[in-house]
């Protein structure tokens, strides 16, 4: 059972530095739509407040199961929309 944490988000991949993410061009999808793409934002629970996942990492499978546990469980996701949807880089898509 997952118990939260940076380790049990497995190993994380660096796509780009987190200044160059939040100078990108943004969108919001929902959270399974989400797999491979870039986070353009920190993702945390309150408490305790440290990121389990911030700008300019990729966003594998583990993150986004281990997220959607934590919302299943009522913990308090910061940096979700209201819709539970998370923001990615998606600049690079129209370059």
């Amino acid at each position: 059972t997952p118990v939260g944490g940076r380790e049990e988000l497995g190993q994380r991949k660096v796509l780009m530095r987190i200044c160059e993410a939040v100078e990108k061009k943004k969108k919001y999808v929902p959270l399974p739509e989400s797999l491979g793409e870039t986070s353009a934002g920190y993702i945390y629970i309150d408490p305790p407040g440290v990121p389990l996942l911030t700008p300019g990492e990729k966003i594998s499978e583990r993150c986004v199961r281990q997220l959607q546990y934590y919302l299943e469980e009522n913990l308090k996701v910061r940096g979700l929309s209201k819709e539970r949807e998370i923001e990615i880089v998606w600049e690079e898509y129209f370059t």
